[in-house]
């Protein structure tokens, strides 16, 4: 008699367990082939400092050109300062006991505006300099200066004017008491610190001015030249 033996059959699960092996190996070993290729074919990543090194350096700031020294003289009616002062001012002969007779006298209220700045009609190549590093503009101005100073005539009034029964009175004495005004009012601006003022302002036009073109720092030497216009 002839007994067949069926092969013995695996079970099922294993089988499931062995194919998922074989899958997995398999995928494995084609992520590593593929992350080699991969690798093979990335360049080189350069370090941090290389970066850096290879970023071309900055541009060095320029000079200030003469089309902008051209710009910066327009900028001349913003640096003006304009006080307006007043004063009462008593001129004339007194006579003594005798003003009555030979007396001649005057008191002038006078309104005067007064005007200050700095000429930047002067500037030239030489009153800037460039640190063409840090991007430092020095300007040396010329120093602020009276521009004008002249009586309101429709302001300035005759309060007073006295004239002895003997004297005709002196035709320029009204003339010498507006003179005398005016002095009296310039000499007062100035001590109420007009020119000062006038300085700082043209050095604050021309910082903005210089900043808006790119340069990050302005700085202004002693200003040359006299304060007064003579």
């Amino acid at each position: 008699m002839n007994v067949i033996v069926s092969p013995k059959r695996w079970p099922m699960y294993l089988t499931v367990i062995a194919a998922a092996l074989i899958i997995a190996l398999g995928a494995f070993y084609g992520l590593k082939r593929g992350g080699e290729a991969v690798a093979a074919r990335l360049p080189d990543v350069p370090s941090a400092s290389e970066l850096l090194s290879a970023v071309p350096a900055s541009e060095p700031y320029e000079r200030i050109s003469p089309a902008v020294i051209e710009n910066i003289r327009t900028l001349a009616e913003l640096t003006t300062v304009e006080y307006v002062e007043s004063t009462l001012i008593e001129k004339g002969t007194d006579g003594s006991w005798l003003r009555w007779a030979r007396g001649d006298g005057i008191t002038l209220f006078a309104v005067a505006e007064i005007g200050a700045g700095v000429d930047l009609a002067k500037l030239d190549d030489s009153s800037f300099s460039v640190n063409r590093t840090s991007g430092v503009v020095t300007i040396t101005l010329p120093a602020a200066e009276i521009l004008y100073a002249s009586l309101d005539n429709t302001e300035t009034t005759v309060f007073e004017r006295n004239t002895g029964i003997f004297t005709q009175g002196d035709e320029q004495l009204e003339t010498e008491a507006r003179l005398l005004a005016e002095s009296t009012m310039l000499e007062k601006a100035i001590d109420e610190g007009i020119l000062e003022q006038a300085q700082s302002n043209a050095e604050q036009v021309l910082s903005q001015f210089i900043k808006s073109l790119g340069y990050p720092r302005v700085e202004f030497a002693p200003p040359s030249g006299s304060s007064t216009n003579g």
